[in-house]
């Protein structure tokens, strides 16, 4: 796999080369890094009120999320003795389902308000962590997998859609880097709570992450809710 990885690294690299051309060079503008200025655009997410319940939501989610996404192969190896090609197509239908759910679902289901899909995803991805703990075949884990990450994937966008609809047009940059760091943040969490909770016992962190999910979608819902 590794091998693979790396010639397909290699040929992206070679088709920049050959296809990427870039716009002309301007002067370059030397500029020292401000940290202090970089942690206030990160603390400045406490002083907007308008929209710091949603951030808190979607780190939750999101965390959830990362916590399903890493868990899942070790949980139906452990529980199903999956193979290594079962396991694949597992982690392929779930790249599949988010593709659907953030291309395909939000134009077939755009006359609804983006928190109303928003949640009605998350909870999919709560009923998706409660049925792989009943399971016992891999096509049934294949299918509730595929539809777990279409909901998750519709979910996601329309949260980025709340989350910009509250934000002011000069201020969608910052948010597009902080929902990006949350994304980086909650995947290297939920790498280290998965090793903690996995100990615990098979189920425990399906479990969380439905906990998980319910305290987010109130801290999303609360502000429209109110």
């Amino acid at each position: 796999p590794f091998y693979f990885s790396g010639l397909i690294t290699l040929i992206n690299i070679v088709f920049i080369i050959l296809f990427f051309h870039d716009k002309k060079s301007v002067a370059r503008i030397n500029k020292k890094i401000q940290w202090l200025k970089l942690i206030r655009l990160f603390t400045g997410i406490f002083t907007e009120k308008k929209i710091i319940e949603l951030i808190l939501g979607y780190f939750i989610t999101q965390l959830g999320w990362q916590i399903f996404y890493i868990y899942t192969p070790l949980f139906v190896t452990e529980k199903l003795q999956m193979t290594s090609m079962q396991i694949s197509i597992v982690l392929a239908l779930i790249g599949l389902g988010i593709g659907l759910g953030c291309a395909v679902l939000p134009n077939l289901f755009k006359r609804y308000r983006p928190e109303s899909l928003a949640t009605s995803g998350y909870l999919g991805l709560f009923l998706g962590n409660v049925l792989l703990l009943v399971v016992n075949e891999p096509f049934a884990v294949w299918l509730i997998v595929t539809v777990t990450a279409s909901c998750f994937g519709l979910a996601a966008v329309n949260v980025l859609t709340m989350l910009s609809n509250q934000t002011n047009p000069d201020r969608q940059g910052w948010m597009m880097g902080i929902t990006g760091a949350i994304v980086a943040l909650t995947g290297a969490l939920g790498a280290i709570i998965v090793g903690f909770l996995a100990n615990l016992g098979l189920n425990v962190p399906y479990l969380f992450v439905s906990l998980n999910v319910i305290i987010g979608v109130i801290f999303l819902r609360k502000k429209y809710v109110a």
